[in-house]
């Protein structure tokens, strides 16, 4: 059976007449002449057998035309649910996305915009990672995330970034050291006092 003998607007076709039982209505509902439909249903009866009873009173399904009906109303659906599938990956809506995270970003807004994500696109299932900034540079090389949220990082070549988010950098001195007058310090000027800070792995190293 090829499968141009039975195309989808013949599937529309027959369920139009299994539904109205008169080949009257159905030519109405699917904005066709009577002759032209009743053509198409004889097509399809060449390849299947008789799937109606006609009479005066009007049309019915065969039992072979009831089987029919069956796989006719799931080949309708499948093909509706795939557009739908179809449309919403093209666009983002659905689908996994990977997303590695800096854990410092929790203080931030981060959940809210998460649960908002996942609000208004519930069709994408989003795996969460956490990874320091850099690692997530790595990551995101060998494809094992989608996305980065992190702090500054290094060795961004090839590699598309935006900033979105600025934050202040706090410098704390004890009462008594010699910058504590001050309203805001470079790290130069504070590079020759002791001092503690991230550990090298983390981005945020670099930027100090």
């Amino acid at each position: 059976m090829a499968t141009r003998d039975l195309e989808l607007r013949r599937l529309r076709y027959f369920l139009a007449v299994a539904e109205e039982q008169n080949f009257s209505r159905a030519a109405v509902r699917v904005g066709i002449q009577q002759p032209p439909l009743s053509q198409q249903i004889r097509q399809i009866e060449e390849i299947l057998g008789y799937i109606f009873d006609r009479n005066s009173r009007g049309a019915y399904l065969t039992q072979a035309g009831k089987v029919f009906e069956q796989y006719a109303r799931r080949s309708l659906a499948a093909l509706a649910e795939g557009q739908n599938a179809g449309y919403l990956a093209s666009r983002g809506m659905s689908g996994t996305l990977t997303l590695g995270f800096a854990a410092s970003l929790l203080s931030t807004n981060l959940t809210d915009a998460i649960r908002s994500y996942r609000g208004e696109y519930p069709a994408v299932r989003l795996v969460l990672r956490e990874l320091t900034s850099n690692a997530q540079i790595e990551s995101l090389r060998r494809n094992e995330i989608d996305l980065g949220l992190g702090r500054e990082a290094d060795n961004v070549i090839n590699l598309v970034s935006e900033r979105i988010l600025n934050e202040p950098l706090y410098a704390f001195f004890s009462k008594n050291h010699p910058l504590v007058s001050r309203t805001s310090v470079s790290p130069e000027a504070s590079s020759e006092s002791r001092s503690c800070s991230f550990p090298d792995m983390w981005a945020a190293n670099s930027m100090i």
